[in-house]
């Protein structure tokens, strides 16, 4: 009896301290968020109720749009809601004078047709990286799990997982070895160390135009820029895949849909 009262009581200190150390992020908008591929959120309360959530939404655009607004049907205490673009009073202004002006004039809308679904759809991963920079000064924990909303918990963070996070400033889908850029719905950043310089750095990749200069626009290319030029500076970059040096796979703890959104993304025009 006395075992199983340790046992419990052992199981409750560790969720209790898996929710101190790490918040969760994610930003969609009304047609994502209504798409049945949209699981952060249902996925967040099943596995982490106890754990700060911070969701970003885009209701303010969209209704100046005629689009309508997300109403999320879940609701409790540690799930935080913003509007990206009343936090953000600047951002509508760099979207129509910025090279995303020109955004929906590259291939087709709706299609994965590389080169010009990179380009076509960056503006729309843009507002990740200002969703992320918005959350980085609410976060009170030590680590902030950025995730897209199509990205769903298949298991707990465990002890491994723990480990090797607190080694780095910032945890990333390290794809470089397979001839791929940085997949960026599951990254993790340790607020305490140096995470916010990255952040910044990321978001300012944008807002300096130095990621209008390269083929790409996307966050993916913006993300590895930023890498490159603060690693030289000291930043501790992990991978969360296996086979690239880390003792476990990311996509065992998080799983992400990769290709549903491709075709409701840019159904609407961005800006």
């Amino acid at each position: 009896m006395k075992n199983n009262k340790r046992k419990k009581f052992d199981k409750k200190a560790k969720e209790l301290f898996t929710e101190e150390l790490f918040t969760v992020g994610t930003t969609f908008n009304k047609r994502l968020y209504e798409n049945e591929y949209c699981v952060i959120v249902k996925s967040m309360l099943n596995t982490y109720p106890d754990m700060d959530f911070f969701v970003f939404h885009e209701n303010k655009f969209e209704k100046e749009r005629g689009r309508g607004e997300v109403i999320i049907k879940e609701n409790w205490d540690k799930l935080h809601v913003y509007d990206l673009f009343e936090l953000n009073p600047w951002l509508p202004d760099f979207l129509s004078n910025s090279p995303f002006k020109d955004c929906h004039t590259f291939g087709t809308p709706s299609t994965f047709d590389p080169p010009h679904y990179w380009k076509r759809n960056a503006i729309f991963w843009f507002r990740k990286v200002v969703a992320l920079h918005s959350v980085m000064n609410m976060v009170k924990t030590p680590f902030l799990i950025w995730v897209g909303a199509d990205v769903f918990w298949k298991k707990p963070i465990d002890d491994e997982f723990l480990a090797w996070v607190q080694k780095f400033d910032v945890c990333h889908i390290d794809r470089k070895l397979f001839g791929l850029y940085t997949e960026t719905d599951i990254m993790i950043f340790n607020l305490g160390e140096r995470g916010k310089y990255f952040i910044d750095g990321f978001l300012k990749s944008y807002l300096t135009h130095a990621v209008f200069e390269v083929s790409r626009w996307d966050d993916c290319i913006a993300f590895d820029g930023t890498k490159r030029v603060l690693e030289a500076q000291g930043l501790r970059f992990g991978s969360l895949l296996d086979k690239t040096g880390c003792p476990f796979n990311v996509y065992d703890y998080l799983f992400h849909w990769k290709n549903p959104f491709v075709h409701i993304r840019d159904i609407e025009r961005g800006v």
